[in-house]
């Protein structure tokens, strides 16, 4: 028993020092971007929409209510084969706002995706920089202004933001704790030159940079992908051409999942793509992540039927708390959250049993995305 204690108090402390050493890296990372600044960056608007016709709307509002001149930038909606009224409210849209350079790209009524879907919206835009977001997102103000300045400091190929839940239901705000430390890991990874994630509603590249990696992207057998394939292959090429803000003001707000099964179904295809990526560095992580949440939960549990490991079981919960909850605060800090913190525990108490149970489905069992079963 003694051994087994003491493996697993190394292995909370290594998964704490790796979260302390991430915490450092993002902490260290620059914002990099300045609002007032000459605007020069045209930007084509990328989103890919199926069956979205309770977001789009506010979605396009949101990037016309840009603080960027709206000569500066084109919109361009995909639909991937939608059944609702998406297309029509699209419609109405682009006719009511004949002043901005909006553009729906209709499907032969086939699903064929969404990396399929970005490429036919790709291949009719006219900027040099393309930027993608998400039928259900929305964007700050200055998101464009954000993304514009940072590419003026330096020309990356590729840009990735921050992306938070909308909403303030307690759900939500246990959610976007979470949410929050994903991004400054995602952020400290990138700056380490080992990437971890991305997120496809909050990603820039140059035009024939995307062009370029899309084979290879398309190659991935994963649905979706769009964002962390592209990443990983632009990393490959060149590190030093891709940037991951951490700024407030390149911020993108997306949905939460709607309920238990929508976000099973979402963390499940978020794991299955440790099976796709084919990254030691990602996979051992993903293992270390596992591993930690198992070993507390388990020990937790048996000090119900077992006194004499109370103490133990306390410790090694505290010291993984302690480092969870340190980072989301600093997350949160960042992010202009802080009213958040106050969730950090609970954030902390349903990673812990969560982790495992997803880890277990995307196992065994497929996942529905976008109407469509998904097996791993």
């Amino acid at each position: 028993m003694s051994i087994i204690i003491t493996l697993s108090y190394v292995l909370i402390l290594v998964y704490a020092i790796v979260l302390i050493v991430y915490l450092i890296g993002f902490l260290r990372s620059d914002e990099r971007g300045a609002i007032d600044h000459e605007q020069r960056t045209f930007f084509s608007i990328v989103i890919a929409a199926r069956n979205e016709e309770k977001t789009i709307i506010d979605c396009l509002n949101s990037i016309l209510n840009q603080a960027y001149p709206i000569s500066k930038y084109e919109i361009l909606i995909s639909d991937d084969a939608s059944s609702d009224q998406t297309v029509l409210l699209v419609k109405e849209f682009i006719k009511n706002n004949a002043f901005c350079s909006i553009q729906l790209i209709e499907s032969n009524g086939v699903h064929e995706g969404k990396k399929k879907s970005l490429k036919r919206a790709v291949d009719k835009s006219k900027g040099d920089y393309l930027l993608f977001t998400d039928a259900d997102c929305t964007a700050g103000m200055n998101w464009l202004n954000e993304m514009d300045s940072i590419l003026s400091k330096r020309p990356y190929e590729m840009v990735a933001g921050p992306v938070l839940y909308k909403g303030s239901g307690i759900i939500s705000n246990i959610l976007n704790v979470e949410m929050a430390a994903l991004q400054a890991i995602s952020v400290s990874s990138v700056k380490m030159r080992k990437p971890l994630m991305c997120n496809g509603a909050n990603i820039c590249l140059q035009r024939n940079v995307w062009l370029a990696h899309y084979d290879a992207m398309m190659k991935e057998p994963y649905p979706g992908g769009d964002d962390v394939f592209m990443m990983l292959s632009v990393m490959d090429k060149n590190y030093k051409n891709f940037y991951y803000s951490r700024s407030y003001n390149a911020m993108v707000y997306t949905q939460p999942a709607k309920s238990i099964i929508e976000f099973s179904d979402q963390r499940n295809r978020w794991a299955s793509k440790i099976y796709h990526l084919r990254r030691m560095y990602i996979s051992s992580l993903g293992l270390l992540v596992l591993l930690s949440n198992l070993v507390v939960c388990i020990f937790m549990v048996s000090s119900v039927f077992n006194k004499d490991i109370l103490s133990v079981s306390l410790n090694l919960l505290l010291l993984k708390a302690g480092s969870d909850i340190l980072i989301s605060t600093s997350a949160l800090n960042n992010f202009k959250r802080s009213d958040l913190i106050v969730y950090s525990f609970p954030a902390f108490a349903l990673n812990l049993f969560y982790v495992p149970l997803i880890a277990l489905r995307s196992a065994l069992f497929s996942y529905k995305w976008k109407g469509k079963s998904y097996s791993n």
